[in-house]
């Protein structure tokens, strides 16, 4: 039994490994608080992650860098995509308070909008972890990951979806589920989805 409290044992990997999660994920809260911020904290969290799956030592330092270093870029990004979704989601509904021939399409349309919007807002900041060059072509590269990617992405979307439908249910009948997206909840979402997406070595296609 002693075995399992050394160092290198699985069951102190296992438990370092989770602690590390613990305390990326209070970073992303706190970096988050301005809001406005949380893209550049989203970015940052991606790459610390990154880093705890490849085994490297600094992953706060890490955390810490990428957050400053795409800063601009990701703020950019987050505003960007907190008004568009405000019009996609404004227009939905002011769709579906009137009447008229075609609406069908529209509201289908919208939906088809509203999915790429989605599937772009779940890649964008893993791709930009890697990206140095200007917004325009991040979003190129973006598109370009998400079309030969597109059923991981979409895998993704179904993944966030039911997390979101599952906290929402249990929330009904225990509101202390806020405390998992508070202790480990973003750091675990951000590891599965890179998981989904094979953005780490070790689950990187050959």
């Amino acid at each position: 039994m002693a075995e399992w409290f050394h160092p290198d044992s699985k069951i102190m990997g296992v438990l370092g490994k989770v602690a590390d999660l613990l305390l990326l994920n209070l970073l992303f809260l706190l970096c988050c608080l301005p809001v406005v911020t949380t893209g550049a904290a989203l970015t940052g969290l991606f790459d610390a992650v990154r880093a705890l799956e490849e085994e490297e030592s600094k992953v706060y330092t890490v955390f810490f860098s990428t957050f400053k270093k795409k800063f601009r870029d990701a703020t950019l990004l987050f505003v960007l995509q907190v008004f568009i979704l405000g019009i996609l989601i404004w227009e939905i509904v002011l769709l579906n308070q009137v009447s008229f021939p075609g609406k069908e399409a529209l509201l289908v349309l919208q939906g088809m909008l509203l999915l790429a919007f989605l599937a772009i807002s779940v890649t964008v900041y893993p791709v930009l972890t890697s990206w140095d060059g200007p917004l325009k072509g991040l979003m190129k590269e973006t598109a370009g990951f998400i079309m030969l990617h597109f059923p991981r992405v979409i895998l993704v979307l179904l993944f966030h979806g039911v997390q979101l439908v599952l906290t929402v249910l249990i929330f009904t009948v225990l509101p202390s589920i806020f405390l998992y997206w508070t202790m480990i909840g973003g750091s675990l979402s951000v590891l599965y989805t890179g998981k989904i997406l094979r953005i780490y070595p070790s689950v990187r296609e050959v």
